[in-house]
């Protein structure tokens, strides 16, 4: 009887004649599936527009008056989720005015 080990198929490799077509039905699978690609296509061999690239915002500078606004809201009983609505910055920076204020407990 035959064995087929795990090490003889650790570094199995796929056969694909015609790599547009294989790009193609993948492109169209993940849109199908609503999956997204994290990180950026280049597509400089090809010099092809890249298509998959992730957008951020820009960052933000927030001056000391609208810090402590966010903070004196916080104080207020303001949760972290809903400043990032109110004042449009992100979750990242919510917690970190809360962490710079003292208002986070230390993790132990």
């Amino acid at each position: 009887m035959p064995v087929v080990k795990v090490t003889d198929l650790a570094y199995g490799r796929l056969r694909s004649p015609d790599l547009d077509k294989q790009e193609e039905f993948l492109t169209a699978f993940n849109e199908a599936n609503g999956l997204k690609v994290g990180r950026k296509s280049t597509r400089k061999a090809t010099g092809r527009k890249a298509t998959n690239s992730t957008a951020r915002k820009p960052r933000v500078n927030i001056s000391d008056d609208r810090r402590a606004q966010i903070v004196k809201s916080f104080k207020d009983g303001m949760t972290a989720p809903e400043a990032v609505t109110k004042y449009d910055i992100s979750l990242a920076t919510a917690q970190n005015i809360k962490k710079e204020a003292g208002m986070v407990n230390a993790r132990s």
